[in-house]
């Protein structure tokens, strides 16, 4: 799934400084789990999503950030060609496109409610149950068979060609997802998180229903679901479903993401201060074992924003980011992730290296002369006439702990 970019034609809407409403809600697997990091790992990545996009609209106020945007997306940021988002049809130039993203990402809100239907993101760290049996507790269920099916879906193989749906959201996964039951398999990778935004929508129940039942009125009209692994492995990170539809969502934590051994960061903020980030190379596996940036890539995958993994399993990774187009860097995942990842960098006074080779193979330098965000931050937001979003801050208290997603 590919975009092709053209230039601006009569009668398009181009993106604007505007941004999707999100909230969002975690099932109790998550936020009963023992010194559980996933409020930390929410937090950080709205951090650094406010940042990136706070830096992203400093423009040439910013030399290191535009330049970091002209090698992650391929273009400058006054480029004028447009692209559009593959699945919910938003136009916009690269600039536009990425303000969008982040800053959608950056308004992020709890819900704050007593109905969590209702809520656009839902977060949960219960390892995706699983149950064959109809009408089981289990939130994935068994999709039945349909009347006179010639390949009746019970007969078929879970994680190659079956249809499984989440009976609480409404939501369907892939066929060739395990989602956090993917132990590894032939390529020894583990999910650590998955989205799943393809919805079940009434028109998809004209003649068939799900074990005779229906989805309620009152689902959030745009939901998805982020499951996170309870435990973990090698990374490997999976967007589930079509994406064509523009509802709602999940992202499942996998279990795995919570073995501290595994991963001893869960966010930026976790990193050691005579750390010299420096002298390591984005290419390395230590920038994208922090489960905040992992987040950040699934967060993505969200319904409104619905980024792609353009060419899977080559969409991951700096390296793998540097060998995509313009058009498919603006629409894939991890280019954002790098994005936040770069602009948090920033704050700290290293930046990408000025030789463009060195750059695109992910060199870092110290520079002294950055000026960090918060002493400009009120200067830039008045010149954006206040449309930029500030960081969110959560309205509640949650426990340390040294691990997340």
């Amino acid at each position: 799934m590919r975009l092709i970019g053209g230039f601006l034609s009569v009668g398009l809407l181009l993106a604007s400084r505007t941004y999707a409403a999100l909230t969002y809600w975690a099932d109790a697997s998550c936020t009963n789990r023992p010194s559980s990091p996933y409020l930390r790992i929410v937090e950080d990545m709205i951090s650094l999503a406010g940042k990136a996009s706070r830096r992203l609209n400093m423009r040439d106020a910013d030399p290191h950030f535009h330049y970091a945007f002209t090698i992650v997306m391929k273009v400058p940021y006054n480029n004028p060609v447009v692209h559009e988002l593959p699945h919910n049809g938003r136009l916009g130039t690269s600039f536009e496109l990425a303000d969008y993203v982040l800053s959608t990402l950056a308004s992020m809100t709890p819900f704050i409610g007593n109905d969590p239907t209702t809520a656009n993101i839902r977060f949960y760290c219960d390892d995706d149950p699983m149950d064959a049996t109809p009408n089981s507790a289990a939130r994935w269920q068994l999709v039945p068979d349909r009347e006179n099916d010639p390949s009746p879906n019970s007969q078929k193989t879970a994680g190659v060609d079956q249809e499984w749906f989440d009976q609480y959201n409404w939501i369907r996964r892939s066929t060739d997802s395990l989602g956090c039951k993917n132990n590894g398999g032939a390529n020894g990778l583990i999910t650590q998180m998955e989205t799943y935004s393809d919805q079940i929508l009434p028109e998809d129940l004209v003649g068939f229903e799900y074990n005779s039942r229906r989805p309620p009125a009152d689902l959030a009209a745009n939901r998805s679901t982020i499951s996170v692994s309870p435990s973990r492995c090698k990374k490997v990170i999976k967007h589930s479903g079509t994406g064509f539809s523009n509802k709602r969502g999940e992202t499942q934590l996998c279990e795995f993401v919570f073995d501290k051994k595994q991963f001893p960061l869960e966010t930026f903020n976790d990193i050691a201060a005579d750390q010299k980030l420096e002298s390591m190379l984005l290419t390395e596996d230590y920038w994208e074992l922090i489960l905040s940036t992992i987040l950040a890539h699934e967060a993505c995958h969200v319904t409104t924003l619905e980024l792609e993994d353009v060419a899977d399993e080559d969409s991951y990774h700096w390296e793998g980011i540097m060998e995509l187009d313009a058009g498919e860097s603006i629409t894939n995942a991890d280019n954002i992730m790098w994005l936040m990842i770069l602009a948090q960098l920033e704050d700290w006074k290293i930046r990408l290296d000025s030789d463009e080779t060195k750059a695109k193979a992910g060199h870092l330098v110290r520079d002294t002369s950055i000026v960090a965000l918060g002493r400009r931050a009120k200067k830039w937001k008045r010149k954006l006439s206040g449309d930029l979003p500030s960081l969110t801050k959560f309205p509640f208290k949650y426990r340390h702990s040294n691990y997340t997603l």
